[in-house]
């Protein structure tokens, strides 16, 4: 028994010290650490001071140039300029009269005198130099890039402003064309009202196998049978069967204007012949590709053409 416990004994001396020793080492990094720390935060502070005190400097300087340049601006107002040249030359000499070897002639202009000092400027780098080299060509490429990142800014907010007051004029222009369009012909329903229901309309729509497509005209679902007429008076140039289209008919109703009738179980008209607005030109069936959801996927295809393009029954259709 007095075995066990000094060997436990011995082992919990042996954990303090070791327990001692780390929490010592651990102690000694954490001051270390907090030292340096210190040390970086009183190096940020003299740099921020300086920096300070450089925005203070340059404040200083376009004060007194604005100062100077509204004193020359007076004094060139009140023809005094040779007179301004004078004094100003007399006072730099009289501040330099202690080196022999300065002469400042007065017979110069103050542009001259003004590009000799930009030019010891442009010499000397190290003039009103309070941050490094290195920090100072930082700050000069942000600022360029940050000019570069405004202008391409402003061109493209001026690109998109000049190409939605695009879009606005092809909108207005093309409002102003449908109103005329819609009002210079007159189109009636295919079909009598109480007879169909509309069950996809013209735009945008998923084909049978998920791709998008575009669907060109108006379907009208309606009882297999059901009479159709023509929309207008007009001219058959087409009355057979086509690939998709099914049975259909093509009428030339003017000019501009075209009408298609498609999916058709008959047709009643010939090629040639002409129609007047409400004739029985043929019956709604289910001929060539259409989309079957119930029991009977019978429905009219209808089109209208504008100048050889699709445009939206509805709009004519309502007018």
């Amino acid at each position: 028994m007095h075995n066990e416990d000094d060997i436990i004994n011995k082992l919990y001396v042996n954990f303090e010290k070791k327990f001692f020793v780390f929490l010592s080492f651990f102690m000694i990094i954490l001051c270390i650490v907090l030292t340096v720390q210190y040390h970086l935060f009183f190096v940020a502070i003299e740099r921020m001071n300086h920096v300070k005190n450089e925005y203070y400097h340059y404040i200083d300087m376009v004060k007194n140039s604005m100062h100077d340049e509204n004193i020359h601006e007076v004094v060139q107002e009140d023809g005094l300029e040779e007179l301004s040249e004078i004094l100003i030359f007399d006072e730099l000499n009289r501040e330099d009269s202690n080196d022999s070897d300065t002469i400042i002639p007065t017979d110069i202009s103050m542009q001259d005198l003004e590009e000799e000092l930009l030019d010891e400027q442009q010499e000397d780098p190290h003039i009103f130099q309070f941050i490094s080299l290195e920090d100072e060509q930082q700050i000069k490429n942000l600022r360029k890039k940050t000019r570069e990142v405004i202008s391409a800014h402003k061109q493209s907010q001026k690109k998109t402003y000049e190409q939605n007051q695009l879009v606005k004029e092809k909108l207005s222009s093309k409002k102003i064309n449908t109103v005329k369009t819609s009002l210079d012909f007159s189109f009636q329903w295919p079909l009598e009202l109480h007879n169909f229901w509309i069950s996809s309309l013209f735009g945008a729509r998923k084909k049978a196998n998920g791709d998008p497509g575009f669907h060109y005209g108006i379907d009208l679902a309606a009882l297999k049978g059901t009479p159709v007429k023509a929309a207008a008076a007009g001219q058959v140039i087409q009355a057979q069967y086509l690939p998709g289209y099914g049975n259909n008919i093509l009428i030339q109703h003017s000019t501009y204007y075209r009408t298609r009738y498609a999916h058709l179980d008959k047709i009643n008209v010939t090629v040639g012949q002409k129609v007047v607005q409400g004739q029985k030109i043929g019956a709604v069936g289910d001929s060539g590709s259409v989309r079957k959801s119930g029991t009977d996927a019978s429905h009219l295809h209808f089109e209208i053409y504008h100048n050889g393009t699709h445009v939206n029954p509805l709009r004519y259709l309502f007018s």
